[in-house]
């Protein structure tokens, strides 16, 4: 998962110490001790540039903490603590039913 940090208008200084190309939001990855833009290059070997709105595909509304602990290295429960998961989820973020 990655957050965002910081928003930076276009020609502002990112984390890399050069200039944003566009605005955009500068993220970090959960498991990174740094922002992304600062140390990560694409394939082109550009740096990342700093996430447009327009990028975004999905926002996180629920975090199971140490979920990734559980599911490491553990080949034959994986479908089962993901099944666990999935039903933990949905009970999290379904609708209250209307009562009459």
């Amino acid at each position: 998962m990655h957050r965002a940090i910081l928003w930076v208008e276009k020609g502002e200084e990112m984390p890399d110490g050069k200039p944003a190309p566009h605005e955009g939001y500068i993220t970090k990855g959960d498991n990174n001790a740094v922002p992304d833009q600062s140390v990560f290059k694409i394939a082109s070997g550009k740096n990342v540039e700093p996430v447009k709105p327009e990028w975004i595909k999905g926002v996180a509304r629920v975090r199971v903490l140490y979920l990734g602990f559980l599911l490491k290295g553990r080949g034959d429960t994986v479908v089962v603590l993901a099944v666990v998961y999935a039903i933990i989820v949905g009970c999290l973020v379904r609708k209250p039913s209307k009562k009459k």
